[in-house]
């Protein structure tokens, strides 16, 4: 993967949650990346995603946190 090529990034971590649909980290890259590509509302849904499937407490309020910043960017 060149640097900044998200569309190769995405299809990568397409690809890893096909295997592993409870794989949180993937979808917090993913909306990493929606973040840097200025798509807020997808970065919200790859967010939401990863609460789906995140079972550790700190992470949960991260990527709370990490909502609540994208919210307070877009007001």
């Amino acid at each position: 993967i060149k640097i900044n090529d998200f569309d190769k990034a995405k299809e990568m971590l397409n690809q890893a949650l096909k295997m592993q649909k409870d794989f949180s980290y993937a979808y917090i890259l993913h909306a990493s990346i929606a973040k840097m590509e200025a798509d807020q509302s997808e970065a919200v849904k790859m967010f939401h995603q990863a609460l789906k499937t995140e079972t550790d407490n700190q992470k949960i309020a991260k990527i709370y946190q990490s909502i609540a910043e994208l919210q307070l960017d877009n007001n």
